[in-house]
């Protein structure tokens, strides 16, 4: 199973979709066409390679070798784990973040601990603010990458 964390949305493996929160309050939603786009995923030296072309060559074709050079270069590699997280500010685009803020279907499977003290599906919130660009031109994000 393949979950969306922004908006909960479940996918088999095969991309087709397993659920979609409220989808049967939404007039016309045909769940044959909400599908994943096919693409070529595969393990490979410790690492996950996806390439958008279903019928790409394997890795070790395209990169022959690769994966020796990888376990001489780092015995360990299959046991590697997250070490750090770097933050930046960066510079992000004002209508995502205010269309971010115009709905609140995402606020369950993102924001439990929100979800969990108000109602969301009575919850509205005015974007007086957010709407004059000049405001959000002159802002950073904080994004980790």
């Amino acid at each position: 199973m393949i979950t969306c964390p922004y908006h909960a949305w479940a996918f088999k493996l095969d991309g087709n979709l397993a659920h979609a929160r409220n989808c049967e309050n939404v007039a016309n939603f045909d769940s044959e066409k909400a599908t994943l786009v096919p693409v070529r995923l595969e393990e490979y030296a410790g690492f996950v390679f996806i390439n958008m072309n279903p019928e790409a060559e394997s890795v070790e074709t395209q990169l022959p070798g690769l994966q020796d050079k990888v376990l001489e270069a780092c015995p360990d590699v299959h046991d590697l784990k997250l070490a750090a997280r770097f933050t930046t500010l960066t510079p992000a685009n004002w209508k995502n973040i205010v269309d971010n803020y115009l709905e609140c279907y995402h606020c369950g499977p993102a924001h439990p601990g929100f979800s969990d003290s108000v109602q969301v599906d009575r919850y509205w919130h005015t974007h007086a603010r957010q709407m004059d660009a000049a405001v959000w031109l002159r802002q950073t994000v904080r994004a980790v990458v």
